[in-house]
């Protein structure tokens, strides 16, 4: 069964600078592949990233773009 719709949005905005405390890209992949599922339980319809001068802000995008990516292609 599909869940109902939210009447409001729900808008999530991430630091990717909050990954500079992980020390290993293992560490870093599984940090935000858990905040990935926690926005996917709580049905998240926008995630905003907080552009930041770091390379991080470049490792989330990947990751969430790898992420959505439908599995055949």
């Amino acid at each position: 069964m599909f869940p109902y719709p939210r009447r409001k949005e729900l808008s999530v905005a991430l630091y990717p600078s909050f990954l500079g405390i992980r020390s290993s890209l293992i560490q870093k992949t599984l940090f935000l592949s858990f905040i990935f599922r926690l926005l996917l339980t709580f049905r998240v319809d926008r995630l905003y990233l907080i552009d930041a001068p770091s390379q991080d802000f470049n490792f989330v995008k990947k990751i969430l773009m790898y992420s959505i990516t439908p599995p055949y292609l």
